[in-house]
């Protein structure tokens, strides 16, 4: 079970627009755009396209998490991936541009406040995982480490699960943060940030992957044995 489903669950706000009429709202148009007339995909693109503001990114994402992991309805499927991908494309938009614009810190800080844990929450959800895990491309590259220190210390956190899911979303979160260094130029600002990033997560990684590597022998060996006593019993009976 993955660590963040232990405590409390933390859920996305924001001061503007995550209400519950907004989410309604939102989830009617997502749910729309799917739809086979064409007149109500526009109609609902359009209403999507002038929502993308101050608080739309929150209530993407808080769709995201209450159709992931609360009880499933016949329209979850559909909602989680759609306000997924309108996410990741709201925050490729809008994460970083000029001065002046984009998204508001405040939800910024929301957004980061719950990514982590949501990603180790849908780590059953393919369609879901790959779009978060974009976003979070994005995001990291913007903001890690100055911007979003607790970002490295979070995933770590989430290695020590027993849940092979959780560990998965964890290393595909891991590589989104670390990926950008392959096309950095050379500085010295470079040197510390992967010096910090070696101090933070080479050890808890040699530990999962030692974790995993036991649990794998264990699993070969109960398997083999299985094998063993029934190859026995059928030369007992014969």
């Amino acid at each position: 079970v993955c660590l963040a489903q232990k405590r409390r669950t933390t859920t996305v706000s924001s001061s503007s627009m995550a209400n519950s009429s907004d989410v309604s709202a939102v989830s009617a148009a997502l749910l729309a755009t799917v739809s086979m007339d064409k007149t109500a995909r526009r109609n609902a693109e359009a209403y999507l396209s002038k929502l993308e503001g101050p608080g739309f990114a929150v209530v993407l994402l808080q769709l995201v998490q209450q159709h992931s992991t609360a009880q499933e309805t016949p329209e979850s499927p559909v909602l989680r991936a759609t306000a997924a991908v309108y996410f990741k494309n709201v925050v490729k938009r809008t994460w970083v541009v000029e001065e002046g614009s984009g998204l508001p810190e405040a939800d910024k800080e929301a957004i980061k406040g719950i990514m982590v844990k949501l990603v180790c929450e849908c780590g059953r959800r393919p369609e879901v995982m790959k779009q978060l895990s974009d976003a979070l491309s994005i995001m990291s590259a913007a903001d890690f480490p100055a911007k979003w220190p607790s970002l490295l210390p979070e995933v770590t956190a989430q290695l020590a699960s027993n849940d092979l899911q959780t560990i998965l979303g964890m290393l595909l979160t891991a590589n989104s943060i670390v990926k950008r260094f392959r096309f950095v130029v050379k500085s010295d600002a470079l040197y510390a940030e992967l010096k910090y990033v070696l101090d933070t997560f080479a050890a808890p990684l040699t530990a999962t992957f030692q974790k995993l590597g036991a649990q794998l022998v264990t699993t070969a060996a109960a398997v083999a044995a299985a094998a063993a006593a029934a190859s026995a019993q059928g030369t007992t009976t014969t």
